[in-house]
């Protein structure tokens, strides 16, 4: 064992008090933070107490473990420059993420722990500066309600998806049609509305994959309809495929009766108008010798003649507007409104739990 040789320097002595204060920055700059336990590619801090993430970690850092701790965001600058990252769990936290928040760059980012948050909300911002993930945690995330179809187009590379136990109702197709690396993924827990909105992912679930496993396919059950509650779903796919088969043959039908009935009022009030303004103008009625009472007559029916029209144009654009909130609400949420017309009067039978346009998504 030798003594360690310093540089050599040609100059004034300023210069070895320059070496030893950048010397001894460099120590300290990437220390360790207290509490927690580093080694040469790793730092350790669970159960710490921490409320942010520690400062000043090393660049060369390959696995970080944040776990169990008090963390309510993670910032983008302290994890832009972790380059070498690979390993990151952030799980047992208070983190939130907005339809707004976008996850910090790290390049080399495979494994992403994110379960036990406050995650609400996931879209294709979210993790679009992530591509390289292989595996990404985000099970027991009790407010997460809402996933946009895209949330994952920029990570094609997915192996391992986990959103269990969070508060799904509702998946598109359109979530994982193009992760064809996907080998696993949970969705177990969630309280899932088996409806005609939820039959096309449950189709793409039942596609034939290579290497393929949904976790825990018994408690990935429906919640709602009662009928269905507790059922499997990927069990539930043949009752739903003859529910909505039946639907779409009602939509097409009632459909089919609006243009009718739109087209036959249409008609019918055009030829009114058309017949109204021709008894007015042209019957003999109104004809007078007197050219003054002639003028006066004129001037009336010009003026009944307008006032009609206008009380037409109304009951038109009532009946517009009426038939194009129907055709709206049967394309949003193919909800089935059956007309029936008797000889005393008008009644409505509503099929499908009720019109309702709301729009959740």
């Amino acid at each position: 064992m030798g003594l360690p040789i310093l540089p050599t320097f040609y100059g004034p002595p300023v210069w070895w008090v320059v070496f030893l204060l950048v010397a001894q920055w460099a120590g300290t700059a990437y220390s360790c933070p207290q509490n927690c336990t580093c080694e040469t590619w790793k730092m350790n801090c669970t159960n710490q107490g921490l409320t942010e993430v520690p400062k000043n970690i090393s660049p060369v850092t390959r696995h970080l473990i944040l776990r169990l701790n008090l963390i309510e965001a993670l910032p983008i600058l302290d994890l832009t420059v972790l380059n070498e990252l690979v390993y990151l769990d952030c799980s047992h936290n208070l983190i939130t993420m907005n339809e707004m928040y976008q996850f910090p760059f790290v390049e080399k980012l495979s494994y992403l722990d994110l379960s036990y948050n406050k995650i609400s909300h996931l879209n294709s911002r979210t993790f679009s500066r992530v591509s390289n993930l292989l595996l990404l945690n985000l099970s027991y995330n009790p407010t997460m309600k809402v996933i946009n179809p895209h949330s994952f187009d920029h990570n094609r590379l997915l192996r391992y998806v986990d959103m269990s136990s969070c508060n799904l109702s509702l998946l598109s197709a359109e979530l994982f049609r193009d992760q064809y690396n996907l080998h696993r993924l949970g969705l177990s827990n969630n309280p899932f509305i088996c409806d005609c909105n939820l039959l096309e992912f449950i189709n793409w679930l039942l596609k034939p994959k290579v290497n393929w496993d949904i976790i825990d396919p018994e408690n990935t059950a429906c919640k709602e309809p009662s009928i269905l509650k507790f059922v499997p779903i990927l069990q539930a796919e043949e009752f739903l495929h003859e529910q909505c088969l039946q639907e779409t043959i009602l939509v097409d039908h009632a459909r089919t009766a609006l243009y009718t009935v739109g087209f036959f009022v249409g008609g019918t009030l055009a030829a009114w108008v058309l017949g109204v303004i021709s008894v007015i103008f042209y019957h003999p009625i109104f004809k007078r010798v007197d050219e003054l009472d002639e003028e006066r007559e004129v001037g009336w029916r010009i003026k009944v003649t307008q006032i009609i029209i206008i009380i037409i144009i109304i009951i038109i654009i009532i009946i517009i507007i009426i038939i194009i909130i129907i055709f709206a609400c049967l394309l949003c949420h193919n909800k089935i409104i059956i007309i029936i017309i008797p000889p005393a009067g008008a009644t409505l039978t509503w099929w499908g739990g009720g019109l309702n346009c709301s729009n959740d998504d």
